[in-house]
Parts: structure tokens; sequence; C-alpha cells
């Protein structure tokens, strides 16, 4: 049982995400479940605290395409800023950390609101 309610109060399009899934709810559900549970932010925050650009892009272009192939909003438009800083290149420690630190929210954000609303 899932509180789509609760996906849409938080940035998650439950109804496009079912659509983009061909209608099968279940199978959307499950994907969800998977994202709920994976380590991107982890690997990203990790690279972040070193520096480590390259990675840092990576682990957040990952974070990119698996939020908007599931309408995860907030974290699309999130990871789509930070990519882009990225690839454009001399930006400041202080406009990469804002990024970042809303990255990281978002993210971490909307697997709590999926945990909360699949049950």
């Amino acid at each position: 049982m899932v509180d789509a309610e609760i996906l849409n109060q938080n940035g998650i399009d439950y109804n496009a995400g079912v659509e983009r899934f061909l209608g099968d709810a279940e199978l959307y559900e499950r994907v969800l479940r998977v994202y709920a549970a994976d380590n991107i932010v982890a690997r990203a925050r990790a690279a972040f605290d070193k520096r480590d650009c390259a990675a840092l892009l990576a682990a957040v272009h990952e974070a990119k395409g698996s939020s908007g192939n599931m309408n995860l909003n907030n974290v699309y438009a999130d990871s789509c800023a930070l990519v882009d800083l990225l690839r454009a290149g001399g930006f400041s420690d202080a406009e990469l950390s804002e990024r970042f630190e809303r990255f990281e929210q978002s993210y971490s954000g909307s697997q709590q609101t999926i945990l909360s609303a699949l049950k």
C-alpha cells in the first residue's frame, strides 16, 4: 500500500511515475523501495568531502538519471543544478557547498518520504 499524497506533497509525482512505468504501480513501488535503500548520496558525500569532482559528478549524474526516470522532481532539479555546476567548472567552494547541500537534503528527504509513504 502506498500513500501517494505523501509522495506528491514532497515533490514525487506518483501518478506520472506509474505512467512512466507503463501503468505498473507494483513495479514503480518496487523501484522506489530500491531507490530508498541506495547509497548514491553516501558516495556523493564521500566524493564531496574529498573534493573529488569527477567522482562527485558520476554519483550526482546517476542520481539525476534515476530521479528523472522516477519523477522525483525536487531531487531531479537539484541534481541538474549540481551537474551543471560541476560541468561548467570555475565555481567557488561556497557555491559547490551550497548546491551540494541542497542536493543532499533533497535526496535524503526523498528517501525518507518514500519509506514513509510505502507501507
